[in-house]
């Protein structure tokens, strides 16, 4: 299966677990593939890129950190580590963005050069033609 595929059903999953956690549990439980499901999503969010699908995966982590009917194979602080470990990539990675972002951030001077273009500020046509002129 391609990793992008993959991805979109766990994003679908994650949706599922956020929509309702005992639902989706009781399905992967009657379905066989609790196990699977709980190994897949504990180590699959490092390969996530999107901040979305992190964010997504935080939640229903987070859901299914406060699930009454959480699998014993599961233990809450494996679920809680890697949520830990989760949100402070999603951290890291918003610092960066945000990092590049004001570095992106043109000179001041120049902002005002052009805001000033925009605005008219240093005269125009129309004033001129607004001189009277006097007929002899």
């Amino acid at each position: 299966m391609s990793k992008p595929f993959e991805r979109v059903l766990l994003g679908v999953f994650y949706s599922a677990i956020l929509l309702d956690a005992n639902l989706v549990l009781e399905f992967l439980r009657t379905s066989g593939f609790q196990e699977t499901f709980f190994a897949a999503v504990l180590g699959s969010w490092r390969a996530l890129r999107l901040s979305y699908e992190r964010k997504l995966c935080a939640l229903a982590l987070s859901n299914l950190l406060f699930n009454s009917q959480l699998p014993q194979e599961v233990r809450a602080g494996d679920l809680l580590r890697e949520l830990v470990s989760l949100l402070i990539r999603q951290q890291r990675v918003e610092q960066l963005k945000s990092q590049l972002a004001s570095k992106k951030k043109t000179n001041p001077i120049i902002d005002d050069i052009l805001l000033d273009d925009e605005t008219g500020e240093h005269g125009s046509d129309e004033e001129e033609a607004k001189v009277p002129t006097q007929i002899l």
